[in-house]
């Protein structure tokens, strides 16, 4: 990932005031193909058990709000 998409988006969280976790994933997801063309990083919000990219998948609403809210400050920040 690149250093400034991650930057932004941690920039974007502490702004925020919310909670975070860095973490490695071994899940490129579609980053992997972008990231070839254009600087990428990912944000990941919490999910029921943790379970992703399946049919049992479950995020609260709020979440999932504030998850585009640091994407979009992420993106505000790298236009900037």
């Amino acid at each position: 990932f690149d250093q400034a998409c991650i930057d932004a988006v941690r920039t974007s969280v502490e702004d925020m005031d919310l909670p975070y976790e860095e973490m490695f994933s071994g899940a490129g997801h579609d980053s992997v193909y972008i990231s070839k063309v254009a600087p990428t990083s990912m944000i990941f919000i919490p999910c029921e058990k943790g379970i992703s990219h399946n049919e049992a998948e479950n995020a609260k609403p709020e979440d999932i709000t504030a998850g585009c809210q640091v994407l979009l400050g992420a993106i505000v920040k790298l236009a900037m």
